[in-house]
């Protein structure tokens, strides 16, 4: 959610309308965040449709959502109705909590839309809120891995500062300094499915044997692993941070 739309309608990935690739690969740090929020308040910064909240609703005591974009809270509310999630507008800037309000924050794929003017004044409000031993989980995409020398890049015009392992680690540094880093990567079975369909085998094969285009049909975050060794290869980046 970046702050310059704030007069977007509606803002975020929804699982419906895309495949189940980008789904699962977006869902991953929610799976990854489960035992890190169990029993907890947790705050989601920046949560589009609400799918994120609802698969950390069952292991977390309650989940709180702000978001810039106005439609997305109706929207939010209308698809995930669990009574332990709370779906908030909010300005972009200022949190509306008071101090230590939350045991856990998360925000996924949201730090790479804020103005870097406001990035250092962001995470002191995410810390703000959080309780004196809470913790930050927070991905992003891995610069690192997007800039190959074979493969031209381009950052989004969406995106306002993009991040490679070290970028990220020494700006969380700055309000978090316990801070551990994380890889989403392809598993193995995964990225030999990856290189037949970049091969052209889900294209010529005939529809009832196509295992390649059935495997992509059935793509969920069991085929993704998070871990923190090579992360410049990794896919995205996730990073835990505690004051």
């Amino acid at each position: 959610m970046t702050l310059s739309q704030q007069n977007a309608q509606r803002c975020g990935m929804i699982p419906e309308d895309n495949p189940p690739e980008f789904v699962a690969k977006h869902l991953s740090p929610y799976e990854f965040a489960l035992p890190y929020v169990r029993g907890k308040r947790v705050l989601e910064i920046g949560f589009g449709d609400g799918f994120g909240m609802k698969h950390l609703s069952g292991a977390a005591r309650e989940v709180v959502g702000i978001d810039i974009a106005p439609d997305n809270i109706p929207l939010a509310r209308a698809k995930y109705p669990q009574e332990n999630l709370k779906f908030i507008r909010f300005d972009g800037i200022h949190f509306p909590f008071e101090d230590a309000s939350f045991e856990a924050v998360i925000s996924c794929q949201v730090i790479e839309h804020i103005p870097v003017a406001n990035l250092l004044s962001w995470l002191r409000e995410i810390a703000r809120v959080l309780s004196p031993e809470g913790i930050f989980i927070v991905s992003t995409l891995n610069l690192e891995r997007a800039m190959k020398p074979d493969n031209p890049y381009e950052k989004s015009r969406d995106h306002e500062m993009e991040f490679t392992p070290r970028d990220l680690e020494n700006l969380l540094k700055k309000v978090f300094p316990r801070c551990a880093l994380y890889g989403l990567h392809y598993r193995l079975h995964h990225r030999l499915f990856r290189r037949f369909k970049k091969w052209g085998l889900g294209r010529r094969l005939p529809g009832p044997i196509n295992f390649v285009k059935a495997h992509f049909d059935r793509v969920s975050v069991a085929d993704f692993k998070i871990t923190g060794r090579n992360l410049h290869k990794a896919v995205d980046l996730i990073a835990v941070g505690r004051a």
